[in-house]
């Protein structure tokens, strides 16, 4: 699958380099993702090293700047984001002289965007006010092609799940990210979603977006979330504090705050556990 990033997202929106970096986080996530995955390639145009930022500053003229300390974190991938192969010029597939390609009223041709109705008609953006929809429908000749346009890790891993290109708990370790939830200590053959049929993963998802949605005050305080204290001993988390909390009648996820994060350590679906605490 090719993953076209939108060399038309840049056009010097940004009023500032800070401003322009801190997107670019979200980019380099997006981008470290794609790289971690067999058959997924994310391609961009030759020339957006050109591509503006600001009224006065271009990419490469970032990669030159000195002196930064943010800049210096991220040059490395900011260098393999913008000025590195593959490019989708390099195997283009869309022709200008045979068809016609419009977006917003304006002639598209020989960008990524015209290429990328030509292959997986998926994009990745920059904040940017016209590519802000999840959805946006380019005119090839008279035909309305509609590209998914993604602006953050949460929608691409959404995406990549939806096409099962990630399986429940890459996707949830992703998508979940900059949320309270982290699955970093959860061992997913023998406690996670392995031990899961399909409905089940569904509905453990469902729940956990919206454990993940609600504020720590409204998650202690709720009847139908029923947070509390698992009154026990959890193998392999000894000296820990393990809470849980409803996912439905017979169903639970286990896991220990730290500060304000809860990290996932196991999935309970027949209530043994929470019989004996």
């Amino acid at each position: 699958m090719d993953v076209i990033l939108n060399e038309l997202s840049l056009t010097g929106q940004f009023d500032n380099e800070n401003l322009f970096l801190n997107n670019l986080n979200e980019i380099i996530m997006m981008t470290h993702l794609i790289n971690q995955l067999d058959n997924l390639n994310l391609l961009k145009s030759n020339k957006i090293w050109n591509s503006k930022i600001t009224d006065s500053l271009t990419l490469i003229m970032l990669l030159q700047k000195k002196g930064s300390d943010i800049l210096n974190k991220i040059r490395l991938d900011l260098s393999k984001v913008s000025s590195s192969p593959p490019y989708w010029e390099d195997t283009q597939i869309h022709s200008c002289i045979k068809n016609s390609y419009n977006y917003n009223n304006e002639n598209i041709c020989n960008t990524g965007l015209a290429e990328s109705s030509e292959r997986n008609q998926v994009i990745i953006s920059f904040q940017h006010n016209l590519f802000k929809n999840s959805n946006i429908n380019i005119i090839k000749n008279l035909t309305d092609i509609n590209i998914n346009n993604i602006n953050n890790l949460k929608e691409l891993s959404q995406y990549l799940y939806t096409k099962k290109v990630l399986n429940e708990y890459k996707f949830c370790k992703y998508f979940f990210n900059t949320s309270k939830l982290n699955f970093s200590k959860l061992d997913d053959a023998k406690r996670g979603f392995n031990t899961l049929n399909k409905k089940q993963k569904k509905l453990f998802i469902n729940q956990l977006k919206i454990f993940a949605e609600t504020s720590w005050s409204n998650i202690i305080s709720s009847d139908g979330i029923e947070y509390k204290k698992y009154n026990n001993t959890l193998k392999g988390f000894t000296n820990i504090d393990i809470y849980k909390f409803r996912i439905n009648k017979k169903y639970r996820c286990f896991g220990y705050r730290s500060n304000d994060t809860f990290y996932i350590v196991h999935f309970e679906i027949n209530h043994k556990l929470s019989d004996i605490g």
